[in-house]
């Protein structure tokens, strides 16, 4: 975590939908800790790029997006507490340990539910 807040951004330029079922432990970490991410808008990203303002997205494969977005991000300095308070925020709404037992529960609902029919 120390290494990962030390940097200015994090940028993940996926090109696969590798391990779809989850998310990347490392999206996750920089958005608990406040890194802006440059990322390419994959299937495995969506959650995340879903919040423009605090994820900076660009489209698989495209290095002049890729190369658009970087730099955008790095001009975002002035905006950084904004982002960080965004990415935190989005963060614990949607991946905290209660959210994440309340889908379980949910999905397991669902699964009793369709196995009584």
């Amino acid at each position: 975590a120390s290494l990962l807040s030390a940097g200015d951004i994090l940028v993940l330029p996926y090109v696969h939908n590798f391990a779809t079922h989850s998310h990347p432990s490392l999206l996750l970490e920089s958005f608990a800790l406040g890194i802006p991410v440059v990322t390419s808008n994959i299937k495995l990203t969506e959650e995340f790029t879903a919040l423009p303002a605090a994820c900076f997205s660009y489209t698989s494969g495209n290095l002049k997006e890729l190369t658009l977005q970087l730099r955008h991000a790095l001009e975002q300095t002035k905006n950084r507490k904004k982002i960080v308070s965004l990415q935190r925020s989005y963060f614990f709404k949607h991946f905290s340990p209660e959210h994440s037992i309340k889908k379980t529960l949910g999905l397991y609902a669902f699964l009793t539910k369709k196995r009584k029919k």
